[in-house]
């Protein structure tokens, strides 16, 4: 089975599918039917996948989707009224993470080799480091004039 397919079945479960019959106006046992790879004669629509995501919060569904791709989803605040100071302490906080990053790395190559602890934290490193570039790019992209392309 694949990791999408997985995800949106645990999701399901999670969510119920009274529920999210409920949301998407169908039957219960449609939504099972949707939920299942197996079932070829219902598929999940891509607004029911979103909804899945936003509306119920299954972000297994869509970092599995985003696996599948060769991408990675990264949450971001909506940072609309921002100062130019925060702006700068953004541009700031991102540097101060890329030095946690590389910090991370070279302390877990000190001894030629990077166990399991070493690169779970360098990975949150990572994450911290995407999440703090998208947010000063969030931010500088909601400066952009209307229309600039």
């Amino acid at each position: 089975m694949r990791p999408i397919d997985r995800a949106v079945q645990i999701e399901g479960r999670r969510i119920g599918a009274a529920e999210l019959a409920r949301a998407w106006a169908k039957t219960e046992g449609t939504v099972w039917n949707k939920l299942s790879p197996k079932t070829e004669s219902h598929q999940l629509t891509v607004h029911e996948l979103i909804s899945l995501v936003t509306v119920f919060g299954g972000t297994s569904a869509l970092h599995a989707l985003n696996q599948e791709c060769g991408f990675v989803a990264v949450p971001v605040e909506p940072l609309a009224g921002a100062a130019d100071l925060e702006l700068l302490d953004l541009f700031a906080v991102r540097n101060e993470k890329l030095g946690a990053t590389a910090t991370a790395i070279r302390t877990a190559l000190e001894d030629g080799e990077i166990d399991a602890d070493e690169y779970a934290h360098i990975e949150q490193c990572v994450h911290d480091e995407f999440r703090a570039a998208l947010e000063l790019m969030s931010r500088l992209g909601s400066l952009r004039q209307q229309g600039a392309a």
